[in-house]
């Protein structure tokens, strides 16, 4: 005997319609019409309360929408097959329109980001939907446009309250892409096996974080040059530009000091290069310090030592690159002038 037709789900939709979807049987290899049925009802389905209404799928499909006016009402639903060798019906379902609602997408109003790892937004549904945001739950989720994952949090507003989120736990001078989605929260007197559906998400909108002060100074190096007539020999101190998430922030100069042993530092170079050169005497060790400095703040510095000539690594300048420092192409989004 063949099988009755059944239901998957359905989805309401605001001011439009309920929307049906169900599956084939397996036995309806031939060319079978479905006709969903839908009557609005008195009550948890006590009665009719206005005349049925039908959509035939086209067919192929299998879904069909019938229009509704009242999503605050429940429905009585049933899906019709029939071809040259069956008629068949499903089982009739009881369901409230807002107890299978798909809410329109939330359109975020407002969206600022004055700290360096948080970021604010509100939103509203467009409409009538809702009465308050309350009746909603919502998912934020934000990604930096550089990168592929998103970050995902659930939010519930406040009672009496606007739809407003404080999002914390960003990374600072980082552009975000950030979305939401709503579903109702539906009332238990809606029990069914059914639920509300996540609307789609909003569309996107964009907000930068702050800068924050850099993480840490830059990667040191040097290249020490032999001894001149003078007794003075080149030094040539290097550095790296920060990562992105190091720098925090648009790089607007790196401070180089050096320190005898026993005295104060002294600053030597104050740059938006990636190097400086100095002449000093051979024969004397030095303490260098190098910090990165943006909007924000200055980085801890990076501490680099270089012995006296004749002292330990100092008898050999020509291999004072021996570890393999590569020099690094200063370009404009790495040297933020």
């Amino acid at each position: 005997t063949p099988s009755n037709p059944k239901i998957e789900y359905c989805v309401s939709y605001w001011a439009k319609n309920i929307t049906c979807y169900w599956d084939a049987e397996p036995e309806m290899h031939l060319q079978t019409t479905y006709t969903l049925h839908i009557t609005e009802q008195a009550g948890h389905c006590r009665r009719d309360f206005g005349h049925t209404r039908k959509c035939v799928a086209i067919q192929g499909d299998h879904s069909c929408g019938i229009p509704v006016e009242n999503l605050f009402a429940f429905y009585k639903i049933k899906l019709a097959a029939e071809n040259q060798l069956i008629r068949a019906s499903s089982s009739e379902e009881c369901v409230h329109g807002m107890s299978i609602v798909k809410l329109s997408p939330p359109e975020i109003t407002t969206i600022i980001a004055n700290q360096s790892h948080c970021f604010q937004l509100e939103w509203q549904l467009p409409g009538d939907e809702i009465l308050s945001a309350t009746e909603a739950q919502y998912e934020i989720r934000y990604q930096d446009v550089a990168e592929m994952s998103w970050t995902q949090m659930n939010f519930s507003a406040i009672e009496n309250g606007l739809a407003f989120a404080n999002v914390c736990g960003a990374s600072p001078f980082t552009n975000y892409s950030i979305r939401v989605r709503a579903k109702y929260l539906h009332d238990s007197p809606f029990a069914s096996d059914w639920v509300p559906f996540w609307s789609d998400w909003s569309l996107e909108r964009f907000v930068m974080t702050s800068p924050a002060v850099p993480s840490r100074g830059p990667a040191l190096w040097r290249k020490l040059g032999p001894p001149g007539a003078d007794g003075k020999r080149e030094v040539v101190l290097m550095w790296k530009p920060l990562h992105r998430k190091e720098a925090n922030g648009k790089i607007l100069s790196y401070s180089l000091h050096s320190q005898r042993k026993g005295q104060l530092a002294t600053p030597q170079c104050l740059t938006q290069a990636l190097q400086c050169t100095l002449f000093l005497p051979a024969r004397e060790g030095f303490t260098f310090f190098v910090t990165a400095t943006n909007s924000a703040g200055t980085s801890p510095p990076t501490k680099l030592m270089v012995p006296p000539f004749g002292g330990p690594e100092g008898k050999t300048p020509s291999r004072s690159l021996h570890r393999g420092w590569k020099e690094t192409c200063i370009c404009e989004d790495q040297l933020l002038l």
